[in-house]
């Protein structure tokens, strides 16, 4: 694996066209995936459903356990790496009570865990790459949000952001655990990294945009719908229920969303942090 990330490293065309690729085949077949999946348990009840891809969530969660035990065991930084996995399970499972309606959303964290080792050997950083696909996850949500299926949803989906970051932060969980550190510092101020550029970018895009009355965080009531509304429709309750699913969950409101989004990205980047002495 190292041999591959080393070559990817330095090819980086090659690893951007990869990644480019890989995003694509997420982003873009979401309505054919869920129909196969539709298909595939057409003649199954729910419940059967929901406990057959729990279970195939668990053994995977399991073989990856077992595969990551003894380079754990073995590893310099093992607390840490202790401390990260059992965060990330812990918030895993947190996310199954509160922001899930279909199991099968679980999904998200193998989707984006697998992309963070698709754009890791373009940074060999883990700041840099949470950050990116979490940008690349909300991308994602808004592209469904206001492309795919805009009538299939009252807002914008915070509950699958989280999802996206989670499963990122998991494989780079992975990565730490074998071995591939933050290891590469870039000599650019930290106001003029692409990151800091990108998000000056889009708060001043979404500025222009509520301004132009194109972006709102609430439906309005008069008027024209803008271009991008957050919030279609107020669920006022902690939990929205679905009654004919028998499902409830949580919808993360906007301003939530935004802070516990920000608050895991400071969890991994200091528990992923680069190691004081390699």
């Amino acid at each position: 694996m190292t041999k591959i990330f080393n070559w990817l490293s330095a090819h980086k065309i090659v690893n951007v066209a990869i990644a480019v690729v890989y995003y694509l085949l997420i982003v873009l077949p979401h309505e054919q995936v869920g129909r196969a999946i539709v298909n595939l348990f057409k003649t199954k009840s729910r419940a059967y459903y929901q406990h057959t891809v729990l279970l195939i969530g668990v053994v995977a969660l399991c073989a990856v356990l077992l595969f990551l035990a003894q380079k754990i065991k073995n590893h310099p930084y093992r607390t840490r790496v202790l401390i990260a996995l059992s965060a990330t399970i812990a918030m895993m499972i947190l996310s199954f009570n509160l922001l899930l309606v279909h199991n099968v959303e679980i999904i998200h964290f193998v989707q984006y865990a697998s992309f963070g080792f698709v754009i890791y050997p373009l940074f060999r950083n883990a700041n840099k790459t949470l950050f990116w696909c979490t940008l690349a996850g909300a991308i994602d949500e808004a592209n469904q949000y206001l492309i795919l299926a805009p009538q299939n949803t009252d807002y914008y989906d915070f509950n699958d952001v989280i999802l996206n970051q989670l499963g990122a932060g998991m494989g780079l969980v992975i990565l730490f655990a074998l071995g591939f550190y933050n290891v590469q510092r870039t000599k650019t101020k930290w106001y003029l990294s692409a990151e800091i550029i990108t998000s000056v970018a889009i708060v001043i895009s979404l500025i222009v945009m509520y301004v132009a009355g194109e972006f709102s965080y609430y439906m309005p009531t008069q008027g024209d719908a803008p271009l991008f509304v957050l919030i279609k429709k107020v669920y006022p309750n902690f939990f929205t229920e679905i009654k004919h699913l028998n499902v409830r969950f949580h919808v993360v409101k906007p301003y939530a969303g935004l802070v516990i989004v920000a608050l895991i990205g400071v969890f991994y980047s200091f528990v992923l942090r680069k190691p004081k002495k390699e």
